[in-house]
């Protein structure tokens, strides 16, 4: 797992994750068109991938939080992104 600290020029450890919300361009593009490397730095496509996995996982923002952080036992990251998740829904 990686984190941005929403830094749009953070370097991931893995070259293939990309961007503000560490996204794998080359798989993502695969199940999300409309990802590209011309728009994988974005809230944008971090909200296509989330949208994803919430409807993969039966509506639950935690578990699909917790896949697209890739993480099990640290909560925090999850936790922040499910709070900025609901704050952005309630505009």
């Amino acid at each position: 797992m990686t984190e941005s600290d929403l830094d749009y020029n953070v370097i991931h450890p893995s070259k293939d994750t990309i961007g503000i919300c560490g996204i794998k361009v080359d798989i993502w593009s695969e199940e999300i068109p409309e990802i590209t490397k011309q728009n994988v730095n974005t809230l944008y496509a971090g909200s296509l991938v989330l949208e994803f996995l919430i409807k993969k996982n039966n509506g639950s923002i935690f578990k699909a939080v917790k896949e697209f952080k890739g993480t099990n036992k640290n909560y925090k990251p999850v936790n922040k992104v499910i709070s900025i998740y609901k704050e952005i829904k309630r505009k």
